[in-house]
């Protein structure tokens, strides 16, 4: 019993040095080894000749989780046993080689039912169907064992079994007790499989053809990225993109920078003409060169007395369509070349109208406010007075590409204006408050129009206004004016207001 009792001992010890865990459907494949006791009923009898009770061998186990009841698995063992040979004192003692093998089915106890999965202490029985053999006997026996066990959890990836086994003998077998403690290492499985052609059944929410698995933005179509969206395919991801309709570069946050001066184009006050930084890009432009100080040189400016837009060499363009208004038969509509300007043909309804002729490019005189002495609005109040009114209301003509900080060139004209009145008005102070649609995260969109609302400022800064002069508000898409289900309510929502304080 001394030497039983140190055995049993040693092994406890040396496997609780085992940081190590139990199988599971992680850890799906155990291997076991067992030191182990057997003792044969009817070879060991306590009057036999050197009244020996157990014999010691080892048995090796192979487990397979099946489900969270259920392993399957085999066993085999290996033993020297001793058994009486004869009664005199010659040879007391028979050795002999001792070797089983058998499949069995495993029922865990700690399986959700009964006790929790993850129970430390987990009882298990066994059962099944096999064969042994001596090296004293030319047949081979079949056995039935049924095993009672308990399983030690130990940490990730092994656990300390202790159990006993009875084996029935059925056929040229005898019936035996095993007793074992050991350890059973177990394996990970192989790691999930990534999304193919013949794995095409893998869950994929947003049918981007990434599966989910691999998808970093499964509820949101897109394959760059891994499965997020990427607009404009710069590989610049929309959510970190700056320009996310305008295909650009990493080091540019998305953006390009058309004139090459190192402001990319949302920061550059004069995106086509390259300018310092501290001029916000922009050429030096003073007022003795640029008159009507739309940021076009007098002697590239093909209207010099108006402020106008690159897009048409410097002259007005109201309704932002790139026709310049002294050409556009509808200044105040967006409209198509091949209609000179209007979004329908006008010449030819107008001609049928009257019986005659048509006539193509009459001279259209825009009535513009002033920016030195007549009311912006009206008579009756001051100049800056009538400013004010007239800039409370201008903001709703301030427009931005969808998703972006840039502004539409239809608003440029409206920018001047505001930035001329403030310039010649110190005294007013402007808030400009800036709305997103709803398309994209609030998160996003909050910062979209924060920069919606820092660009307006950089422009009519650029223009004249004084920085003091202005304090800019983001509201995100919180405060809709318009549906955002449709495309026209969403461009609405993309706007800009001011407000005079």
């Amino acid at each position: 019993m001394k030497t039983k009792s140190i055995f049993f001992l040693v092994l406890l010890m040396l496997s609780s040095t085992l940081l190590l865990k139990a199988q599971n459907r992680d850890y799906k494949l155990g291997l076991g080894v067992h030191p182990s006791m057997f003792s044969f009923f009817t070879l060991n009898e306590n009057n036999a000749t050197g009244k020996k009770i157990f014999d010691y061998g080892v048995h090796f186990s192979i487990n397979r989780y099946l489900n969270a009841s259920f392993d399957l698995g085999a066993e085999g063992a290996m033993a020297i046993l001793r058994h009486p040979f004869s009664d005199d004192m010659s040879n007391p003692l028979l050795r002999e080689n001792f070797y089983t093998f058998h499949p069995l089915v495993k029922y865990k106890f700690y399986n959700g039912y009964i006790f929790g999965e993850n129970f430390p202490v987990g009882p298990f029985i066994k059962a099944g169907v096999g064969f042994n053999k001596l090296t004293s006997s030319s047949n081979f026996g079949i056995f039935t064992p049924f095993s009672f066990g308990i399983n030690f959890r130990l940490g990730k990836s092994a656990s300390l079994v202790a159990q006993t086994t009875y084996n029935l003998g059925v056929s040229n077998a005898e019936d035996y007790l095993q007793h074992s403690i050991g350890l059973v290492i177990n394996l990970r499985g192989m790691a999930k499989r990534s999304y193919n052609k013949k794995n095409a059944k893998m869950p994929d929410q947003d049918n981007d053809g990434v599966a989910d698995i691999n998808d970093k933005c499964p509820n949101t179509p897109g394959r760059a990225g891994k499965g997020c969206p990427d607009f404009d395919g710069d590989g610049v991801l929309d959510d970190g993109d700056a320009c996310p309709e305008v295909k650009g570069y990493a080091n540019m946050v998305g953006c390009i920078d058309s004139d090459h001066d190192g402001l990319i184009d949302p920061d550059d006050a004069c995106p086509q003409n390259y300018g310092p930084m501290h001029m916000e890009g922009c050429p030096s432009i003073t007022k003795e060169n640029d008159k009507d100080r739309d940021r076009i040189p007098d002697d590239k400016d093909a209207c010099p007395d108006e402020p106008g837009l690159f897009t048409t060499g410097g002259c007005p363009d109201n309704d932002g369509d790139g026709i310049k208004n002294q050409d556009d038969l509808c200044p105040d509509k967006y409209g198509f070349a091949q209609h000179q300007g209007c979004p329908y043909d006008k010449a030819k309804m107008d001609a049928a109208e009257r019986g005659g002729a048509v006539i193509t490019n009459p001279t259209t005189t825009i009535v513009r406010p002033s920016t030195t002495t007549t009311n912006p609005v009206g008579t009756g109040m001051s100049f800056c007075e009538a400013a004010n009114v007239w800039i409370s209301g201008a903001g709703r003509a301030v427009y931005f590409h969808s998703g972006s900080s840039t502004i539409k060139s239809e608003s440029h004209l409206t920018l001047n204006q505001v930035a001329n009145y403030l310039g010649n008005c110190p005294s007013l102070t402007l808030t400009i408050s800036a709305h997103t649609d709803s398309d994209g995260t609030a998160a996003n969109n909050m910062s979209l129009s924060e920069r919606r609302a820092n660009a307006v400022k950089r422009y009519l800064v650029s223009y004249g206004a004084k920085q003091g002069q202005i304090e800019t508000k983001a509201f995100g898409e919180t405060q809709p004016i318009a549906d955002n289900n449709t495309t026209e309510g969403k461009q609405q929502n993309r706007r800009v207001e001011f407000s005079l304080r």
